[in-house]
């Protein structure tokens, strides 16, 4: 860690102050070999950054002139858009037990059932605000206690 020191700050001062502006790591590469410190340039760019006060703040805009007469701002007539009519979808009928990714519902339980290609899910009636039905709920949403024992409800 680098304690600044009055003599230090003043000399990162004046560095920063040269024209053409120095990089900082020759900055600090110069103050490292006067003052017999290590010091890195992030270290140099923190402390300027702090001297200055924090962000510079930006000039501010010049005040717009108020809007009088005629170009004020008057309300437009919206143009009239037409509304498309969206086909009526006929929902297929509730299949259960192993389907497949393109069988499933927006109803239907996401449980992978078996083991590999092709996958297929469960595909019953999900429990409401779940991923799952109820079986494959009380598989996956067990509280972090009762990890050895799996109910099933009936």
């Amino acid at each position: 860690m680098i304690f600044w020191t009055p003599p230090i700050i003043d000399r990162l001062k004046a560095l920063i102050a040269v024209k053409p502006a120095l990089l900082f790591s020759d900055i600090a590469r110069t103050i490292s070999t006067e003052f017999g410190i290590k010091l890195s340039a992030p270290a140099c760019i923190g402390k300027a950054y702090r001297l200055r006060g924090g962000r510079p703040t930006k000039k501010a805009a010049a005040p717009k002139p108020p809007i009088t007469g005629r170009a004020r701002a008057r309300p437009r007539a919206l143009p009239l858009m037409e509304i498309a009519v969206m086909p009526k979808i006929e929902r297929k009928p509730h299949v259960t037990g192993n389907v497949t990714i393109m069988e499933l519902q927006p109803h239907s339980c996401r449980w992978i059932d078996g083991h590999g290609e092709p996958y297929l899910y469960c595909g019953d009636e999900k429990l409401a605000g779940f991923w799952y039905c109820a079986k494959h709920a009380a598989i996956a949403y067990r509280p972090a206690g009762s990890r050895d024992r799996i109910t099933v409800p009936k």
